[in-house]
């Protein structure tokens, strides 16, 4: 075995173990998708929307995206600054094994997570309330993938420049809250003050959930959005890449 699948298997063991990063990951949109699909009105078919339910263009899409922006921002930044507040990483240098293949297996397990709890949640959406197959699913994916492309670097951004465990948590906050509101993620963007939604839409989780709407309606994804993912990954991608320090 490797010594990057060695440290994968640590690293899944130690999430497994955790009592917050898991219940976060999984029950939070589940229960968003639970709590609303119960509610009266909310899975009928609406003429002004297309033909689709209010459940399958905001809250399904919500709760996806919820699970691509929580995971970057509120798990990943806190272990990794913790590993190197502890000297984890800077122990780790002294060993043939380089402290990036530690990076590398905190991404995979995050990867693992982002996928099983976005398949689930697409699951229980579509078996157990009946939502219909995106018009484009291939559309879906892709958002889906680039928007946690742009959130990860942020997340590894964030990882990089925070000295301390508990100063990556309250940036991730920072980053993570503001972005639920501006993105219409805690109200929906036609019912904010335009300034705000228009905002809205250059930020990571607005962007994505503005072009997962449109990918499941089949209107076809803006360019604006796509733009404003790549610029975000790329950007502090750089960022993480030239910042991150092992000690």
């Amino acid at each position: 075995m490797s010594p990057l699948a060695r440290l994968t298997a640590t690293e899944f063991a130690l999430v497994r173990r955790d009592r917050s990063a898991l219940p976060l990951t999984f029950l939070l949109p589940l229960g968003l998708l639970v709590g609303f699909g119960l509610g009266d009105g909310m899975r009928e078919r609406i003429p002004e929307l297309g033909g689709f339910t209010a459940f399958e263009i905001f809250i399904v899409p919500i709760a996806l995206v919820l699970v691509v922006t929580m995971l970057p921002l509120q798990v990943l930044p806190v272990t990794l600054a913790s590993y190197r507040e502890r000297g984890v990483l800077r122990r780790m240098a002294t060993t043939p094994v380089h402290p990036g293949a530690l990076l590398g297996a905190q991404l995979l397990v995050h990867l693992g997570m982002l996928v099983g709890s976005l398949a689930l949640t697409a699951a229980v959406a579509v078996f157990g309330f009946g939502v219909s197959v995106p018009t484009s699913a291939g559309g879906v994916v892709g958002i889906l993938a680039l928007g946690a492309a742009a959130l990860y670097a942020m997340g590894v951004a964030v990882a990089a420049l925070a000295p301390k465990a508990s100063t990556a948590t309250a940036i991730g906050m920072g980053l993570f809250f503001p972005q639920l509101l501006l993105g219409g993620l805690m109200v929906p963007a036609d019912q904010l003050p335009e300034v705000m939604a228009r905002v809205g839409e250059f930020l990571p989780a607005g962007a994505t959930l503005h072009g997962l709407q449109a990918a499941w309606t089949g209107e076809g994804v803006a360019t604006l959005h796509l733009v404003v993912l790549v610029a975000w990954a790329l950007g502090l991608g750089v960022v993480a890449a030239r910042r991150f320090r092992w000690d």
